[in-house]
């Protein structure tokens, strides 16, 4: 399952994905990845100081009960990617 800017603790994650058990009982993993977009010209403070509002945004997410409540016994994976354009600039697994 895809569940694209699903609210959350306040805010939006950008993708949450979740297994179908349905249909492949096997896959034991969970994501929500935070894609953060920074200008060409941004400098590297704009861009660690992005990173960091990701990084906590992420982490809040994952701690909610919500979440917890959908994971359904799957290993939960937090990334965050940061693009400079349409390079990528940065990318983590946090937590």
């Amino acid at each position: 399952m895809l569940a694209p800017e699903l609210e959350l603790n306040h805010g939006y994650f950008d993708f949450f994905l979740l297994p179908d058990h349905w249909r492949f009982p096997m896959v034991q993993h969970s994501y929500i990845l935070e894609l953060k977009c920074l200008k060409t010209d941004a400098t590297p403070s704009e861009a660690d100081s992005q990173w960091q509002q990701a990084t906590s945004r992420i982490l809040s997410y994952a701690q909610s009960p919500s979440v917890s409540q959908m994971l359904a016994d799957t290993w939960l994976h937090t990334i965050v990617m940061q693009f400079r354009g349409y390079d990528l600039e940065r990318l983590e697994e946090i937590g």
